[in-house]
């Protein structure tokens, strides 16, 4: 056991440097009532990623938010999925997973590209004007990441739009169950419960994955992003900023993410919609 927990930790210090994604996995985005729903978390890019087995010891927190309120999700260490939910009653349930930070120390050459891979240019002058550029760094990296799911094919009950108080968190501001052509879903990315400007927010369809869809969040920490079809989504984000003294690491980021399924809207809805 002693041996996996260090492999785990191994893989998960491993993510930032190939700029790897990291999100909730469900085994349904519409389940039924009464459905067991495995409850899976990968790591990887372009919505395509490996299983990351439950360990018990790096998770903060993992939990089902519903209207009536949240629940632990729970599961086997060492597993995957990492976790397993019964669905009780219909109706939109938000799922959500926080870990706490792990180390990774990376050489100069693979930091700057992580760093403008992911958006954020504003630490690559900080180091510039460091004198850090061609110098190693050190991180403490953690991961927050959503999933909304529509249970019972019932799309009321906790708004999406809930912050739900992670450190990091993305918070859709829009109706992300039906695909309606030419809107634009809003998302709104807050930082320890404020609005964070400046981040870039990428989302990604499993459907066409090299088509990313990208906007900078504004000075309310909103992005607009024109969503072009139906299906599974996975909308991210990273953030960064010095590490505090005494934390043995110069720099700490943290991943934001949430996935969903957007349905296509009926032709009947699509005709009312036009009346």
């Amino acid at each position: 056991m002693k041996r996996f927990s260090l492999a785990i930790i191994t893989i998960l210090c491993a993510f930032p440097v190939r700029g790897h994604d990291f999100w909730i996995e469900p085994s349904s985005f519409r389940p039924a009532t009464g459905q067991l729903v495995r409850v899976g978390l990968r790591v990887g890019e372009a919505f395509l990623g490996d299983p990351i087995p439950r360990d018990h010891a790096s998770i903060l927190s993992f939990v089902s938010v519903t209207a009536t309120g949240s629940e632990p999700i729970e599961g086997l260490p060492g597993r995957d999925p990492a976790g397993m939910l019964r669905i009780e009653k219909p109706g939109i349930m938000i799922l959500a997973f926080s870990n706490r930070p792990s180390r990774v120390d990376l050489p100069a050459d693979r930091f700057e590209k992580y760093l403008r891979d992911e958006g954020l240019e504003k630490i690559v002058k900080l180091r510039a004007a460091r004198g850090e550029t061609n110098k190693p760094s050190s991180e403490l990296f953690s991961r927050h990441a959503k999933c909304l799911i529509a249970a019972g094919g019932n799309a009321t009950g906790v708004p999406a739009s809930r912050p739900l108080g992670l450190l990091f968190e993305l918070v859709p501001e829009s109706d992300l169950f039906v695909f309606k052509p030419g809107s634009s879903s809003g998302f709104r990315l807050l930082f320890q419960g404020k609005p964070l400007e400046g981040a870039l927010v990428v989302a990604i369809s499993r459907q066409n994955p090299n088509k990313k869809i990208s906007g900078r969040s504004d000075r309310n920490g909103r992005v607009p992003l024109r969503l072009d079809q139906a299906g599974d989504w996975l909308v991210k984000a990273v953030h960064m900023t010095p590490a505090a003294t005494g934390s043995g690491a110069q720099w700490q980021s943290f991943w934001a993410s949430v996935t969903f399924r957007m349905e296509a809207a009926s032709p009947g809805a699509k005709k009312r919609a036009s009346q």
